[in-house]
């Protein structure tokens, strides 16, 4: 009786072990997609970011004058902190200390840009482009934050150590 009932299940052991490859394949697939995305998404912040934050410099250089420089330090940082996740992210040699620098880096923005918010929310001035620039830093450092940690997380060399293949 036993074997018999063996024979039966053997259908349905099998019909479930195929679900469970074709389950996992394609959730590995679903995390390349997710891993892929992510990277464009950092990328297209970090460039965003960087591009509003020189225009910001310009503008305010060109209407105040370069004497008083102050203002411009949080762009400059936004400017700095992109540029070293889009190298982390392009550069050939993966290294633990870039990665980590940019995860200390996005950590920055994303306090940077929730204070500007902040304090633009809460001020008697209104100011839209720091707004605007807040939101991008917060948005840009968590998500630098959530691919960083995925890559120092992993053990050894994967598909997520490296973004250019």
């Amino acid at each position: 009786m036993l074997s018999r009932t063996k024979h039966l299940l053997l259908p349905f052991s099998l019909h479930s072990l195929d679900d469970w490859l074709t389950t996992t394949l394609r959730e590995g697939d679903d995390m390349e997609i997710f891993r892929r995305a992510l990277v464009a998404a950092v990328t297209i912040m970090c460039c965003i970011s960087i591009a509003a934050s020189c225009f910001l410099a310009l503008s305010y250089t060109m209407l105040k004058g370069p004497g008083d420089i102050r203002p411009l330090l949080p762009l400059a940082l936004f400017v700095a902190q992109g540029a070293v996740t889009l190298v982390a992210l392009n550069t050939i040699l993966s290294g633990f200390s870039i990665d980590l620098f940019a995860l200390v880096g996005a950590l920055g923005i994303a306090w940077l840009g929730y204070t500007m918010v902040e304090r633009t929310l809460s001020g008697a001035h209104f100011e839209g482009y720091a707004l605007v620039l807040g939101t991008v830093g917060v948005l840009q450092g968590a998500l630098t934050l959530v691919l960083f940690f995925w890559r120092l997380t992993k053990v050894g060399s994967s598909e997520l150590t490296r973004t250019a293949h």
